[in-house]
């Protein structure tokens, strides 16, 4: 039997932070992930590359349908990158492999504003949160989009005629060169290879030419070079608490064992839906002591909202990064909304050429809010249920359909759907960024963890992931989940490992 002082179950924003302080620390630290290493790799034969090609078990691992009273999962691929989770009225998509969600996602960046904060602990505000900000900038480095005030005319314009505002920077955590199309060899923060970007375009498809910030080029990076050991393909099964800390038994997928190892810190960090899972799971077998009855609550899908203006009769943005202009003013603000212009992976989809052209010529809204954050997680036995959707927050939903109606007036298209892929008016809506649910609330009553991420009644064990989060943010989550994670750890480091 194995014994780590932590163990971290998943690799992605809040979990690869965990594990690179944690090991830098002196810890001995296991990194514990269901999917592969994905990308170029250094020579070390781990990585593999990401999917491209018309074959739907290339891209997606695994889709989990928990609706109405049936249950079921149906695993395409162990291999993956994508999981999607089938809800009444919710779809939620995630990724799978070393690196968590940072492979996939837009690259978006984004601080939420000061009253953000009143929702957790009194101990969080924004003057105390932004030391760990910067330390996540330090390493994940974003860049402002080269050229950006010309990628943003479309949306400027639609904006200001519809008395919106203004767009502002795009700050994504790429690595720009001088020249797309002679791309560079740089070294980022953690001392690793990268390639200046190319403007590809395949940001959410995972980037082909390490151009990307992900967490495997960065903290994951730093975390193995302090001693930390990272297992792919390592999908953990179930938690149970014991005397000394906590057990935490996996399978893996390359040796097809069940594994096992103890720890006195456990991390959950499995992104919202799977963490809950693990502890919905543990507590309903009574592996875990009492965990707080706040679990599954304040649940969000982040007012994700995405909409296609197909066609567009006026168009400026040429093949790029996926975000083309993001809008700043008022982003921030409790009733504002984070809009971001985006283009298709045309070039990297197989498809008829006619329908590449259109695609070219076409643009995505996509919109993501503080909505109410008052849908709930359950558990029935054997799966989590979900009772988000439109009807959570119908007001803000209406007011998201009116703002991407009154864009698409400017843009002039031959069509617009909104909604993707259900459609105006429908009770279902999708989002990438499931929040909440074992949130560090501020009334006592709400919270199922602590300011220091640890879960109440539950010494030694952590949820630092999308979970931890009170509401959504109203800005792109991954900044926030990362400066959580290093203040976390931050306290975790100074305090030492749990005592057996």
């Amino acid at each position: 039997m194995r014994y780590y002082d932590t163990i971290v179950v998943g690799s992605g924003f809040g979990g690869s932070v965990l594990a690179a302080r944690l090991a830098q620390a002196g810890e001995q630290v296991l990194v514990l992930e269901r999917g592969p290493w994905w990308g170029q790799g250094d020579g070390d034969g781990e990585r593999q590359p990401f999917p491209r090609g018309v074959r739907l078990g290339r891209f997606v691992r695994n889709v989990r349908m928990n609706k109405g009273r049936r249950s079921r999962e149906i695993v395409f691929n162990r291999r993956g990158l994508f999981e999607v989770h089938g809800f009444d009225h919710l779809w939620a998509l995630g990724a799978s492999g070393v690196g968590g969600g940072s492979l996939v996602y837009a690259n978006g960046q984004g601080v939420p504003s000061p009253d953000y904060w009143d929702a957790f602990p009194p101990e969080l505000t924004a003057e105390e949160m932004a030391p760990y900000y910067k330390l996540a900038d330090e390493v994940l480095e974003p860049h402002v989009l080269p050229g950006w005030q010309a990628r943003q005319e479309d949306l400027n314009r639609a904006l200001r005629h519809s008395g919106l505002g203004e767009t502002g920077a795009v700050e994504l955590a790429v690595t720009f060169g001088p020249d797309p199309s002679t791309p560079e060899t740089v070294h980022n923060a953690a001392g690793i290879r990268q390639q200046t970007c190319r403007m590809c375009g395949d940001c959410v498809l995972g980037c082909p030419h390490r151009s990307k910030n992900t967490l495997d080029l960065s903290y994951l990076a730093m975390a193995q070079r302090s001693g930390a050991v990272i297992h792919p393909m390592s999908e953990v099964v179930s938690v149970s608490s014991e005397p000394n800390g906590y057990w935490v038994h996996w399978m893996d997928h390359r040796s097809r064992h069940v594994a096992s190892a103890t720890s006195r810190r456990l991390v959950l960090a499995a992104g919202t839906l799977n963490t809950l899972r693990l502890l919905f799971a543990a507590r309903s077998a009574g592996r875990l002591r009492p965990l707080p009855d706040a679990l599954g609550r304040h649940l969000s899908p982040n007012g994700d909202y995405a909409s296609l203006f197909w066609r567009v009769r006026s168009g400026s943005a040429g093949p790029g990064v996926v975000f083309n202009a993001i809008r700043r003013s008022e982003d921030h603000a409790r009733d504002g909304l984070f809009l971001g212009e985006a283009s298709a992976p045309v070039d990297s989809l197989p498809m008829p050429g006619v329908l590449r052209n259109w695609l070219r010529q076409s643009r995505f809204i996509f919109a993501l809010g503080r909505d109410s954050a008052t849908a709930t997680a359950t558990f029935d036995g054997h799966a989590v249920r979900c009772d988000a959707g439109r009807a959570s927050d119908a007001r803000y939903f209406a007011r998201v359909e009116a703002v991407t109606r009154q864009l698409a007036v400017h843009y002039e298209p031959r069509s617009v759907v909104t909604n993707i892929p259900f459609g105006a008016g429908s009770p279902t809506i999708a989002t990438t960024h499931t929040v909440g649910g074992a949130a560090m609330a501020r009334r006592l009553e709400d919270a199922v963890v602590d300011h220091t991420g640890e879960v109440r009644g539950q010494p030694g064990l952590y949820v630092v992931d999308s979970s931890i989060l009170a509401a959504p943010p109203g800005v792109p989550p991954s900044k926030t989940i990362l400066a959580m994670a290093e203040r976390i750890a931050s306290i975790a480091t100074a305090t030492g490992a749990p005592r057996a």
